[in-house]
């Protein structure tokens, strides 16, 4: 459907909860999977999911 990508942008990223942000533009592909690496073999916590999995969301 044309357009439908436009009409949904704002509630697609109003959910803007992340764990880790990687910038696609900025680096290579090899430092985003390096990044994202980093971040899995670390202690943090993934809260982010968590906190995303307690919305309650509708589909159109």
């Amino acid at each position: 459907m044309i357009g439908l990508a436009h009409s949904q942008f704002d509630y697609i990223y109003s959910f803007n909860d992340y764990d880790l942000e990687v910038n696609t533009e900025e680096l290579s592909p090899v430092e985003c999977a390096d990044k994202i690496l980093s971040f899995i073999k670390s202690d943090q916590d993934y809260s982010a999911f968590k906190k995303l999995s307690r919305r309650e969301m509708s589909v159109s």
